[in-house]
């Protein structure tokens, strides 16, 4: 079964969110942990491949709105406008998974919190 980025992104929220909500086990959290390490690399290789995408995409459209302006051909043009429209989906798609992406860095903090962090950096970062 083929799951969109999308999807599995937001479900491991749900799941992460859940999860740390309540209260876990030495042995719990050591095995939410390690897998939640997994998750937390895929989704920033998933990331930094559609931040290079989407860059390639950016400079394609420079270069493209540039061929159009020198050309004034309708063939370039028609181009140019899948360009800008490939790439307004693939910003928005990046942007999803760069909020994904932070929010999972939250989590690690609640994750953590009751081992990395001494009482003063958790009131200074609000993880109590």
């Amino acid at each position: 079964m083929f799951v969109y980025m999308r999807e599995r992104l937001q479900e491991f929220l749900d799941h992460m969110e859940m999860v740390t909500s309540k209260e876990l086990s030495d042995n719990e959290r050591e095995a939410v942990f390690n897998d939640f390490m997994k998750q937390i690399q895929f989704f920033q290789n998933e990331r930094l491949i559609h931040l290079i995408v989407t860059v390639t995409f950016a400079i394609i459209a420079i270069f493209t709105t540039l061929a159009n302006y020198v050309l004034q051909s309708i063939c370039v043009f028609v181009f140019l406008l899948a360009i800008y429209i490939l790439l307004l989906f693939y910003i928005r798609h990046y942007f999803f998974l760069e909020r994904g992406v932070q929010k999972l860095y939250l989590y690690y903090d609640k994750l953590v919190k009751n081992t990395y962090y001494s009482d003063d950096v958790k009131k200074k970062c609000s993880l109590v």
